[in-house]
């Protein structure tokens, strides 16, 4: 049919316009097979479903806004009521694209492992402006990270259940993996000052997950350790700490977006990772936490290692599992917060009122894993992932919590929290000096790894060597 060779869509909403009998050959089928040559298949959508959604985000891509609440505050009322609007309209469509996408992990005509699909390529378009192929308007959601909302200040907790207006947050911090990328999204980097004044916050202060049973996802703070190591990863003239590092590795090596549609389930992570954590010398620390942010100092941050580490995660229960956790690891990690352990509440009224609220709660599965962490020097860790709730509807958010030892220094301990972002292949998080309490003052700083896909000439770790450590430490009474 020759209407499916028109090249737009005005081109087929002019064939319509030429006769009645052409009119009645634009059927919903005809839209459908547009959608599904630029945006990811709904399984179970009928034609008609498809039709309007295509038509509503065709409309939505052409939007003109701004995210940079700046320029809004200075507009007039009509105008600032007016892009505000536009925002929600654009936040409504790039939800809609992360939550459908079904990218694949295909091999291209050099023989390259790459991850395809519509939807993202849709996304790239939208929030950068040096892909190609765009149509409407470049949106700077990306660009504006850290500057959407005045109200968003040092030392405020903001996550999804304490406070309004955060799905913009949500649908930044999801879009971390092609914000990291090195070929999207490569505007200069905004508020490093505040980043760093918050990521290197304590625990106490600026904890990873709020709420008894941890649902509750800190998205200010995790959103700040992307745009730190954003920084740190892409800013030029040596300002970034791993600029040259970054610039250097391979292509399957880069963070890369997720694979296959979203699940609200626990899901194993994928098994080879690099990464890289940050610290501050404990005088810079103390000084920065004493100062906050009133002086706007810029302090010197170190890596831990080399510039980057390469790990390998095993999930493997009849190896590592229940049986085989600590109890001073969940004392320290708090692992899993629906245990009988962190349940117990002293006091009868407490009790009943807890009781109630338990009845509506779900315990998401945990999963066990092992594994081994190689930078300058090697290190294992064992650790739990499990599922948290949607985030504004986004599906796929976890939270991981593991402790790391030093072979040659079994008595010290190091913990790890973080999240998980939804499709598995970027985590960021905290990690801290496991065997001093988590106050104001602990040593702690944040960390980053991305999941990558190891070439056929590299050696994968061997993570033996790891579950041998686990269970000399065992037999040996730590």
């Amino acid at each position: 049919m020759v209407v499916s060779h028109l090249p737009s869509d005005l081109d087929v909403t002019n064939f319509a316009k030429t006769s009645h009998r052409f009119k009645n050959l634009i059927t919903p089928i005809i839209w459908q097979q547009r959608y599904l040559k630029v945006f990811d298949n709904v399984p179970g959508a009928s034609p008609e479903k498809l039709s309007e959604t295509y038509a509503s985000r065709q409309g939505a891509a052409k939007v003109f806004t701004t995210f940079d609440s700046a320029v809004v505050r200075n507009m007039e009322e009509p105008d600032a009521t007016f892009i505000r609007d536009k925002q929600q309209t654009i936040l409504g469509l790039l939800k809609n694209l992360i939550i459908e996408s079904d990218a694949k992990l295909i091999e291209d005509n050099n023989g390259n492992k790459v991850i395809v699909g519509n939807n993202l390529t849709r996304i790239r378009q939208l929030v950068s402006h040096v892909v190609p192929g765009t149509n409407g308007q470049f949106v700077d959601i990306v660009d504006k990270i850290l500057l959407t909302d005045d109200a968003w200040q040092a030392g405020v907790v903001c996550s999804v259940n304490s406070s309004p207006h955060t799905l913009v947050l949500v649908v930044q911090l999801c879009l971390s993996p092609i914000s990291l990328h090195p070929d999207y999204c490569n505007s200069a980097v905004a508020r490093f000052d505040w980043s760093q004044h918050e990521v290197y916050a304590s625990p106490v202060r600026q904890p990873v997950f709020l709420g008894r049973y941890k649902h509750d996802l800190n998205v200010l703070w995790c959103l700040i350790v992307v745009n730190f190591f954003k920084f740190h990863l892409k800013a030029t003239n040596g300002e970034g700490l791993l600029s040259h590092a970054f610039g250097a590795l391979s292509r399957n090596h880069l963070p890369r977006p997720w694979i296959g549609r979203l699940q609200q389930e626990t899901q194993e992570l994928e098994r080879h990772w690099k990464g890289s954590l940050c610290f501050l010398r404990p005088g810079s620390l103390a000084s920065l936490r004493m100062t906050g942010r009133r002086g706007h100092r810029i302090y010197s941050d170190e890596v831990c290692g080399p510039e980057f580490q390469d790990a390998i995660f095993i999930f493997d229960e009849a190896k590592f599992g229940e049986g085989q956790w600590q109890a001073v690891w969940e004392k320290v990690l708090k692992s899993n917060p629906f245990s009988a352990e962190h349940r117990h509440v002293s006091g009868r009224s407490t009790r009943s009122r807890r009781s109630r609220e338990d009845q509506g709660v779900e315990s998401p599965a945990m999963k066990y894993f092992y594994g081994s962490l190689q930078s300058d020097l090697l290190a294992h860790f064992c650790g739990i992932v499990h599922a948290i709730p949607t985030q504004h509807g986004i599906p796929g958010f976890q939270r991981i919590t593991m402790v790391k030892y030093f072979p040659d220094e079994p008595a010290e301990m190091w913990a790890y929290e973080g999240c998980v972002l939804p499709g598995g292949s970027v985590m960021v998080g905290r990690w801290w000096d496991a065997t001093a309490e988590a106050t104001d003052d602990v040593f702690s700083g944040p960390f980053i790894f991305w999941n990558v896909e190891l070439s056929d000439d590299e050696t994968p770790m061997d993570g033996q060597v790891a579950l041998d450590f686990f269970n000399s430490m065992r037999y040996a009474g730590f």
